[in-house]
């Protein structure tokens, strides 16, 4: 192995170039010493296995406009100074195992660059005038690549923004579904919003439509296309007729259309870019067709890597699985185009699953490629940037680049694309040929594609892209595939994903933790991975999470240790096996869509529920009381509520004035809802709860029942003498069962918390404690009478810990109902 230094600038198969001694060979290294710029050129005569570890402190840059390859056994290094600027046609290929730890790292040093810069992987235009935050069309330079269906983003890839920018064109970001295209006029729908709503008949300004609940005074409203299209905003809504008040009168023939959300929630500068994320398809396709029809095939070619949705339910009412763990079925969805004639791509072999009309279909090739030498599996590869936070100088710009085959298994933080620290891209060390903006804290991540190898060996814990403690990084309109993780966002400032998709992934799709400062988490898609989310927040709201779409999981949200209450909105979750988990959370979708799989039990045909969880959660043994996963105005209705606990669902019932509560149908244990309260010294609790079992009801009858939290794994495990509750430290249990009298009308049970001289918490629930239930009841709010008043009229609010029940505890003597006189008479 001999190494060779750039002795001057030249093209890199030039003996020149490396002081006239020859060129780099097979396991050579090779060293682009600072001042020195190195062009990877058509000349290179591609090695074998490729290149040992090699080290750019000048400049090492892909020809323009050609297609060259730099094939790498061992890690190309960029150092403090040095840059790596990759143009339309350069490809970077890894030769090496996993144990080699091969791939191109990005060191922790003043100056380091990495600068990839493909062409749009898909159409794109500009914005011909600035739009308002609430405009309802989009005026740009060019309609004529995008189709009514279609997911465009829009955000500001224009404005410099220095090193004390408050950010504020960092979050500009929006995605919407194209409504219409007339010339050059496009006109959307919001994307995360109701989509099933229809109209029954229209006059003047009343709009009568199938379900008036999901809509709001105020929201704007786009129903109509061509002469019929009608934009307009709802002045009042009666629900009770499911009638919506319009701001002017309805124009055109409208019925049987669809009603959408519309109106943009940004400002959107003249020049800023509008990007199709995906087409749709027009038309259904069996698994074994080998065609689909696109609204816009605009941009795809023969040889192209596309990624077609496979929606949950589209093989059956159950199919959900992703089958993230074997190698035959997470890559199902990517395919290789043979033809293109019109609208109509022909594919290299057949889809292999359904496709219905409207799925989303993306081009994943892009013209800057970094990938694996073998696509067997046998080679190993990654990006790594280290974490420099010494200032802004290291320079990162990833845009349109197709990362394929990668990932790594060793124990390290080296598993895909992995960006640390802080970055700019101002003031850059070579002259670009994309449109990318001077940022003072920011690095640009546009359009990248990140096919991880479909097999576990390849993937670790965060694999995918993984922005680990990268301040304020902003992957836009990228997407991800088979990672362990798709996107990762970890403890960092101003870290922030939009218009990006990820499926097929082992773990979760999306992966937040830990965010500060603003961030937004928007305009997502999640597809066939075993979680779409997971929600870690900690410390600040930011712009939250909201117009998110998972869809065919085995849950829809993990969230964890945070309580950032209903901190999601406007999404939709569809195709769910088990629904969702919830730990130590408080947290909860507002104005958001749920569906599980409609081929199991499901509380929307009240048959039961799938619903799993944690078992740490909302189980009357074993867990704190814990609040469940609220889902409030659920399925965007203004009246409806729904929580998720531990192997139960449970939804309010107005007519009832009562919780319907569902249990799951395959596991036992004592799944409950509850509250949890402080009971002071010497004080007398009296809890009281009815009961009304579901018709049909044929299993174990539920129970009511209160304990000390710290008799979650028994009473008196410290073995006193005096048995339980003889001591604060014994604990105690309480439970009585409800009876078959429950079925013709609501039952009360009964339960007194002796008094004792030391407090104590308590959990008080209505459980099941067997999985014969699933047919469930309706609980009615416990009530929880305390026989000695607060000390201190303060107290009572952290006592009133209520998860469920809107009664606040009370002074109450017995459980007898205090009555109030009026007019001469007790009621």
């Amino acid at each position: 192995m001999a190494t060779y230094t750039s002795s001057q600038s030249g093209n890199f198969s030039s003996s020149a170039t490396w002081g006239g001694a020859g060129v780099p060979a097979d396991g050579d290294r090779f060293d682009v010493s600072s001042g020195h710029t190195v062009t990877i050129d058509t000349g290179i005569s591609v090695p074998t296995n490729g290149y040992t570890d090699s080290y750019v402190y000048g400049i090492l840059q892909s020809q323009a406009s050609q297609n060259t390859t730099l094939r790498m056994n061992g890690r190309l290094y960029i150092k403090g100074g040095g840059t790596l600027h990759l143009r339309n046609g350069a490809k970077i290929q890894i030769n090496g195992s996993s144990a080699d730890q091969h791939g191109i790292w990005q060191e922790n040093e003043d100056g380091a660059s990495v600068i990839m810069e493909g062409s749009d992987g898909m159409p794109s235009t500009t914005l011909s005038v600035a739009e308002a935050e609430g405009s309802t069309s989009l005026a740009v330079a060019s309609g004529t690549n995008f189709a009514a269906g279609e997911w465009i983003a829009i955000y500001n890839n224009t404005t410099t923004a220095g090193a004390t920018n408050d950010h504020n064109t960092q979050h500009q970001d929006e995605g919407f579904w194209i409504h219409e295209v007339s010339g050059n006029t496009i006109y959307f729908r919001i994307f995360g919003g109701p989509n099933d709503v229809t109209i029954t008949s229209a006059s003047s300004t009343s709009l009568f439509v199938s379900n008036a609940k999901v809509f709001r005074e105020g929201q704007t409203i786009i129903f109509g296309t061509g002469s019929n299209r009608n934009i307009r905003t709802i002045s009042s809504i009666n629900y009770n007729r499911n009638r919506l008040t319009l701001d002017s009168a309805v124009t055109g023939t409208v019925d049987g259309e669809t009603v959408y959300l519309t109106g943009s929630e940004k400002y959107h500068g003249a020049s800023s870019k509008v990007r199709k994320m995906a087409t749709v398809t027009t038309a259904s396709a069996t698994n074994t067709a080998t065609t689909i029809t696109v609204a816009n095939a605009n941009m795809f070619t023969a040889g192209d890597e596309i990624w077609i949705e496979w929606r949950g339910e589209a093989d059956g009412n159950t199919d959900y699985v992703g089958n993230y763990d074997s190698i035959g079925n997470t890559s199902k969805t990517k395919r290789v185009i043979q033809s293109v004639s019109s609208n109509t791509i022909t594919l290299t072999a057949q889809v292999g699953y359904t496709v219905v009309e409207g799925a989303l279909v993306t081009r994943m090739t892009r013209n800057v490629v970094c990938e694996t030498v073998a696509t067997d599996g046998s080679d190993y590869a990654f990006f790594y940037s280290e974490s420099y936070t010494s200032n802004y100088n290291k320079k990162l710009i990833l845009k349109d680049v197709y990362f394929k085959n990668w990932g790594n298994d060793d124990s390290n933080t080296q598993t895909g694309v992995v960006i640390r620290g802080y970055y700019s891209t101002d003031s850059l060390p070579v002259t670009l040929t994309e449109t990318v903006p001077a940022r003072g804290r920011e690095p640009w991540i546009e359009g990248v594609v990140l096919e991880n190898y479909p097999q576990n060996s390849h993937r670790n814990d965060w694999g995918g892209m993984w922005i680990y403690d990268a301040r304020y990084a902003k992957p836009r309109c990228c997407m991800t595939m088979n990672g362990d993780e798709g996107f990762g966002i970890y403890y960092e400032p101003g870290a922030s994903i939009a218009n990006c998709i990820a499926t097929a992934c082992r773990e979760w799709s999306f992966r937040l933790e830990g965010m500060t400062e603003w961030y937004e988490f928007a305009y997502l898609y999640s597809s066939r991975s075993r979680y779409g989310l997971r929600d870690i927040r900690l410390y600040e709201h930011g712009l939250g999470m909201h117009d998110i779409i998972c869809d065919a999981h085995q849950y829809g949200i993990y969230t964890y240790n945070g309580n950032p209450g209903l901190g999601i909105y406007r999404s939709r979750f569809t195709a769910l096996r088990y629904g969702f988990v919830s730990e130590n959370s408080g947290s909860g979708l507002l104005y958001s869509y749920v569906k599980t799989l409609s081929g199991l039990v499901n509380t929307d045909d009240e048959t039961g529920t799938v619903q799993a969880g944690s078992a740490w959660n909302s189980r009357f043994y074993r867990s704190q009381g814990d609040a469940p996963f609220f889902s409030v105005e659920h399925n965007y209705e203004i009246d409806a509520m729904t929580m998720y606990g531990y192997n139960w669902e449970a939804k309010w019932d107005n007519s009832e004035k009562a919780w319907r509560f569902f249990r799951r149908y395959d596991s036992s244990e004592q799944p409950a809802m509850m509250e949890r309260i402080y009971i002071p010294a010497n004080t007398t609790v009296r809890v009281s709860a009815e009961v009304k079992l579901a018709p049909g009801f044929s299993g174990n009858y539920p129970y009511l029942g209160a304990m000390d939290l710290i008799s979650g794994t028994g009473e008196n495990r410290i073995g006193n003498s005096g048995g339980a509750d003889s001591s604060q430290w014994a604990g105690k249990r309480y439970t009585t069962q409800f009876s078959a009298a429950a079925a013709s009308a609501y039952e009360e049970e009964q339960i007194t918390i002796t008094s004792k001289p030391y407090p104590r918490n308590y959990m008080i629930a209505v459980f099941s404690d067997n999985s014969n239930a699933t047919e469930g009841f309706w609980i009615r709010p416990i009530r929880i009478n305390i026989d000695t008043p607060y000390r201190i009229s303060p107290f009572n609010l952290v006592n009133n810990q209520n998860q469920f029940s809107p009664i606040p505890t009370q002074v109450r003597q017995s459980f007898t109902q205090q009555k109030k006189r009026l007019g001469g008479r007790l009621i």
